[in-house]
């Protein structure tokens, strides 16, 4: 009689490990037909440039720019330089200031040196241009009047303008573009000065422009267009012959009353006669005989 016994030895960890990875292999067999067949997401690994660098919070040693800060600006300026300190003596602060720049000064090559001078030379001869600037129009010459100048001259004479293109007023007869043989007249006649109607007047009658003048009374409102006029006059030739008489007078002057026709003549006759020019006035309710003796002769205004 024969007796089978049957021994069952148990399971240990080295099968139980190999059952594990026949499992995971088989898994992975799996997911890598699914994948081959049906599509897969592929996780794509980031590429990590070789200039990419980790933050780091500590500073660096080629970024420290304390070692070598410039002392030209770690030099306080109070102020934009035109302060001091209060509680300090004003003399230590200036003195500490002046060795400063001093001591700056002869580390600088000679090249800095010279440019710096230069620099300084310039700025000194602005600030004194502008000082110079600074002094009332009657103290600068003509070529040195600017805008702000002549702004300032029209309003100490009460002179305002409206149109395009006005010419400077004249601030004296000397510095106006008359001519010699017009200024000598000017002064036997006791003109010394322009009046505010002569000074803006004059240059735009020079101009040969039209213009309306406005003034009160007895501010030489005849002479501001009577100077331009006679200027005109000066530059054409003389009527001596009685055969160009016929041609007319050069210019005519119209007046709305009689006393004003009067004045226009008086005044043209002081100015006109040292220059040769000769007038007539032609007014109503006056003989006409007379008027008409006097207009046959040769005139010239």
């Amino acid at each position: 009689m024969s007796v089978t016994a049957e021994i069952r030895l148990p399971e240990t960890g080295t099968r139980r490990a190999a059952e594990d990875r026949e499992e995971e292999d088989k898994s992975q067999e799996l997911q890598a037909i699914k994948e081959h067949y049906l599509g897969g997401i592929k996780k794509r690994r980031r590429t990590r440039h070789l200039n990419d660098r980790k933050f780091v919070l500590e500073w660096e040693a080629p970024e420290d720019t304390s070692t070598d800060y410039n002392p030209l600006y770690r030099e306080q300026v109070q102020l934009s330089g035109r302060g001091f300190i209060a509680g300090i003596n004003l003399k230590q602060q200036k003195g500490e200031q002046s060795r400063f720049y001093g001591d700056l000064m002869e580390k600088r090559t000679l090249e800095e040196k010279e440019q710096e001078e230069a620099r300084l030379r310039k700025l000194r001869k602005k600030g004194a241009k502008q000082r110079w600037d600074d002094r009332h129009w009657s103290q600068e010459k003509l070529d040195e009047m600017t805008d702000r100048d002549w702004r300032i001259f029209r309003e100490d004479y009460s002179i305002t303008t409206k149109g395009g293109k006005i010419p400077n007023p004249i601030r004296s007869w000397k510095d106006s573009s008359l001519p010699p043989h017009i200024l000598e007249v000017i002064d036997k006649c006791g003109y010394k000065e322009p009046t505010p109607i002569q000074r803006q007047a004059i240059p735009i009658g020079l101009q040969n422009r039209d213009i309306i003048g406005v003034a009160e009374t007895g501010s030489g409102k005849t002479a501001a267009f009577l100077i331009p006029l006679l200027v005109w006059i000066t530059t054409l030739p003389k009527i001596d012959r009685i055969e160009e008489s016929d041609q007319g007078p050069y210019a005519i002057s119209l007046a709305p009353t009689r006393e004003l026709a009067r004045q226009i003549e008086e005044e043209t006759i002081k100015f006109g006669k040292p220059l040769g020019i000769r007038t007539v006035a032609v007014i109503g309710s006056i003989s006409r005989e007379d008027q008409g003796f006097r207009l046959c002769m040769v005139v010239r205004l």
